[in-house]
């Protein structure tokens, strides 16, 4: 750029004046921008996780300005990051960008947010149940403990059974089942979870105490009220059964003749039609609160003779007989014949 002065003065050489040339510079006009990104992957985090925000500046010059926002709050510092592990899923991070002066742009300013989905940090839980559902077996008999519910256990849990809170080796299914407990022995199970957000990986299940009962020998004895077991019969007889090892409530089941006449848990049994000489036992079965080996077990016999009633109508039989007889003085003596009669 020049200028050309023209002077009125009166005496003048030349009445004009070219000045010096100033060479201009235009610098053209920029639009700003701000492009903010943070280190998760998915945008998805869970409560208490640390992120960073990073801005990515355009026309911004060679030394622009941040200003970093939460929730339309000032936050931060004058840099490209900004870090926080507090956020909730309703807050918004933004940073408004300031170009530096020696370019020129419009608007004076550029900004961007960002936002993400907080999820809660839960807490795995599991249960366990037994079959029997009752946890009270025999000496031996088999128990199966199985997972009854659980809860944000993830898409692939671990699993490791317990034992009196010990590990027990190479038992990592979902099942345990096992013929070796003693009595008091207590079962529990121990999940790592792989959930996503977790206050804690493990959850402890509930402890199942098992009652492991001792096998037993049962044996039974009968007695009758009829002290030499001879009977007529139509004798109503009363035997009483006496176990050992039989429970609260065992079951007596009589045999008369090898033929069952009677199923109770009465320990008593009367009879009283009786055809010919027999013999009676009982059976015993103990009831299910005790473990017995053998599961039921016979008393011995005892042998019932039986005499056949007189009829009921009497019968009248008449005979003749012939007697000795001798007189007063017991030297003279005849023959007399007599009837007689006898009824039966």
């Amino acid at each position: 750029v020049t200028v050309v002065m023209t002077s009125n003065e009166t005496c003048l050489q030349v009445p004009t004046a070219t000045s010096n040339a100033i060479a201009t510079t235009v610098n053209p006009l920029l639009t700003p921008s701000v492009v903010l990104t943070s280190d998760d992957a998915d945008d998805i985090i869970c409560d208490g996780t640390s992120v960073t925000f990073t801005a990515a500046s355009t026309n911004g010059g060679v030394s622009p300005s941040y200003q970093w926002q939460l929730n339309g709050t000032n936050v931060g510092s004058n840099s490209t990051t900004y870090t926080n592990s507090s956020l909730t899923s309703s807050d918004v991070v933004s940073v408004i960008m300031t170009p530096s002066g020696e370019i020129c742009v419009s608007p004076a300013t550029a900004s961007d947010t960002y936002s993400l989905t907080v999820n809660p940090n839960e807490t795995p839980t599991i249960t366990i149940d037994s079959t029997p559902a009752t946890p009270t077996i025999c000496d031996g008999d088999s128990i199966t403990f199985s997972i009854d519910n659980q809860t944000f256990e993830g898409s692939s849990p671990t699993y490791q059974w317990l034992l009196n809170g010990s590990t027990i080796s190479g038992e990592t299914g979902t099942t345990y089942t096992t013929t070796t407990l003693s009595d008091g022995d207590v079962v529990s199970l121990r999940m790592t979870s792989n959930f996503s957000c977790l206050a804690t990986p493990t959850a402890n299940s509930n402890n199942i105490a098992v009652t492991v009962k001792p096998i037993l020998t049962p044996s039974v004895t009968i007695v009758s009220d009829d002290v030499d077991n001879e009977i007529c019969d139509s004798d109503a007889v009363q035997f009483t059964a006496t176990p050992t090892n039989g429970g609260t409530t065992p079951t007596y089941n009589w045999y008369v003749g090898g033929i069952l006449v009677s199923s109770d848990t009465v320990s008593t049994y009367t009879h009283s039609s009786w055809t010919t000489d027999t013999t009676v036992y009982v059976e015993m079965v103990p009831s299910s609160d005790v473990c017995t080996n053998p599961a039921s077990i016979n008393s011995s016999n005892i042998n019932m003779t039986v005499f056949n009633s007189v009829p009921a109508a009497p019968t009248t039989i008449s005979y003749d007989t012939t007697a000795l007889c001798y007189d007063a003085t017991g030297h003279n003596f005849w023959l007399a014949t007599y009837d007689a009669t006898a009824t039966y």
